[in-house]
């Protein structure tokens, strides 16, 4: 399982919602969804669905930006490529809804990815997908949901980003 181990570095809400503070962001994972936080990516799995759900921050501050960035892959690397096999979708002021697809891990992947734009500047970006053979309309409902129960807050500074600042204070960095 490799959901297994590691503690969160977020702590769980009300309700078995996820906040996460220097992030800026809350959300409910769907029922049965276990979570870790690796690195900025929460990746949500479940014990007898295949596939996953991520959620991720992003940069983008306006609609035109995602869109104008939504040409390339959502996803390079050894293992496969992702890429949009829709446009994005404005659904809402803040949301933009696409369809994906693409190998990962030597597999045909499928599935549903959402941009939500913080009022705070960047926001998150919700993947929810699985093999294209298991894929159903299921993963995009998954991802929907998740982006439904979303709530932005301004971020919070890290400890450890305190901490550097506090040290870099008053020194002069040179190259």
């Amino acid at each position: 399982n490799p959901l297994g181990g590691g503690a969160p570095r977020a702590a769980p809400g009300p309700g078995g919602a996820i906040n996460d503070p220097y992030m800026g962001i809350s959300f409910d994972p769907p029922p049965g969804w276990k979570y870790q936080k690796k690195g900025a990516v929460y990746v949500m799995g479940h014990m007898t669905m295949p596939g996953m759900i991520l959620v991720m921050p992003h940069n983008y501050n306006s609609a035109q930006e995602v869109m104008a960035a939504s040409n390339g892959p959502i996803y390079q690397g050894q293992d496969g490529q992702l890429m949009l096999t829709s446009a994005p979708q404005a659904v809402s002021q803040n949301m933009l809804v696409s369809d994906f697809g693409g190998v990962l891990g030597g597999q045909q992947a499928k599935g549903r990815i959402i941009c939500l734009l913080s009022p705070y500047g960047g926001g998150i970006l919700i993947l929810a997908g699985t093999n294209a053979s298991s894929y159903s309309p299921q993963y995009a409902s998954l991802a929907e949901s998740v982006a439904k129960s979303v709530r932005f807050s301004k971020p919070q500074e890290s400890p450890e980003a305190q901490q550097w600042a506090m040290k870099l204070r008053g020194r002069r960095l040179v190259t």
